[in-house]
């Protein structure tokens, strides 16, 4: 394995002397199985919604100026960041005890069945995606020990048949802007998107339960 690979895989444990990556891995094992913990405690409404109920939260957020607030889940704070904004939207749609970071968000999906990982976001990729998919990124930002190594999420919402355009929505980070001028917000999707000078992209899939 080389050192990207491990450090993904232990985190920021990677980066300590060789003597103690046994510790690191008792510790990856813990992180899997918190995330495991976390993946299965989640409720699916028992009415699934459909997507264009996803849509329409989306939509409604997108327009409440809200700006990115890191650690942030509550739009009542006046802002969200990008796990904030998918845990609220799915929040608003019926789903309980919905992951709260994006490297949990993207085990439960994997967990599920309905996750497709790729590091490719090419145009291939791009006509593969189904309005309502999450879609996950890694390195964006310096997480530290996190398992899986995911770092940020956004809400695939679709293709705009006019101009081609592919659409995104949730939090890019501060000072980042969308459609409606906020920085919770729709945000166009481009083939090589990386969300960050390092920023990988890892995944996407569909939320369990929603219907089409």
């Amino acid at each position: 394995m080389n050192r990207r690979r491990l450090l993904l895989a232990l985190g920021s444990c990677a980066a300590t002397p060789f003597a103690g990556l046994v510790g690191c891995a008792t510790t990856s094992r813990h992180l899997r199985a918190e995330a495991d913990r976390i993946a299965s405690r989640v409720v699916i409404p028992n009415q699934a919604p459909r997507v264009a109920a996803m849509l329409r939260v989306c939509d409604e957020l997108a327009r409440s100026g809200l700006s990115y607030q890191f650690g942030s889940s509550d739009p009542r704070r006046g802002g969200l960041d990008c796990s904030g904004a998918v845990q609220a939207t799915l929040q608003r749609l019926g789903y309980r005890y919905v992951p709260r970071q994006s490297n949990h968000q993207y085990h439960w999906l994997a967990r599920q069945r309905t996750l497709r990982r790729t590091s490719r976001l090419d145009e291939r990729t791009l006509r593969r995606l189904r309005t309502g998919d999450l879609l996950f990124w890694s390195g964006t930002f310096d997480s530290g020990r996190r398992w899986p190594a995911i770092t940020h999420v956004m809400i695939y919402t679709g293709r705009d048949g006019r101009s081609g355009r592919h659409w995104m929505f949730g939090g890019r980070g501060r000072g980042r802007t969308g459609r409606h001028g906020n920085e919770i917000d729709f945000f166009e999707l481009r083939a090589g998107e990386t969300q960050g000078r390092r920023g990988r992209f890892a995944g996407h899939g569909g939320v369990p339960g929603m219907r089409r």
